[in-house]
């Protein structure tokens, strides 16, 4: 479970509230399905993601401006989802010099994403300074049926990872189109036993 706002600044332009919720196979940590609920500006949007039990395609029933879509994607790989993606890091052992790829459904889109743990580096966090891998990842659209694939979107998301045993996410710097935004952890738990549990993240 995960929730992101933008702080005061950015909300002067545009306000933005969501909550996302990722399920996953409780032995295999393969993805089940995705809910999520956001608010933009004014507009309510909604998400109900569903992975088939392959987990080679996936179906999405979604609010976008006032109008209720569907959409269905396959892919020749496994697909995951950014939640499950970021809980499935944990549980790997990040060092410099690894690399992976994987297929991934997010923003009503299938990616490619190409991801390198570059360099341990210093991050400011509520707690004080923390020691994180920094995980630098690139996020292209595949060709979709539909949409133009002459010209697609292109994505760089570097993530902070701790340097500890939690692995936890605490920094992100986004680029895309000219626009660079950061998100940062401002509450993290383990217990998950309630929506107070848990909190992600202010972006600015």
């Amino acid at each position: 479970f995960a929730r992101a706002r933008t702080s005061d600044f950015v909300a002067t332009f545009k306000a933005f509230e969501g909550r996302y919720m990722a399920m996953v196979d409780p032995h295999s940590l393969d993805p089940l399905g995705v809910r999520t609920e956001s608010t933009y500006g004014d507009e309510p949007r909604w998400e109900r993601i569903r992975f088939s039990d392959d987990h080679r395609s996936v179906g999405a029933d979604v609010l976008l401006e006032g109008r209720e879509l569907r959409r269905e994607y396959d892919s020749e790989h496994a697909l995951t989802d950014l939640l499950t993606l970021l809980y499935q890091a944990r549980m790997v052992t990040v060092q410099p010099g690894l690399k992976a790829c994987q297929d991934v459904f997010a923003s009503r889109r299938l990616w490619r994403m190409t991801a390198s743990v570059d360099e341990v580096v210093p991050v400011d966090t509520p707690a004080g300074e923390r020691d994180t891998y920094l995980v630098k990842t690139a996020f292209d659209r595949k060709p979709t049926h539909g949409l133009n694939n002459n010209v697609r979107p292109h994505m760089e998301v570097d993530v902070y990872l701790a340097a500890d045993a939690s692995q936890a996410p605490l920094q992100f710097v986004i680029r895309a189109e000219g626009v660079e935004a950061v998100a940062k952890l401002v509450r993290w738990s383990t217990k998950g036993g309630s929506e107070q549990g848990w909190g992600f993240a202010d972006a600015r």
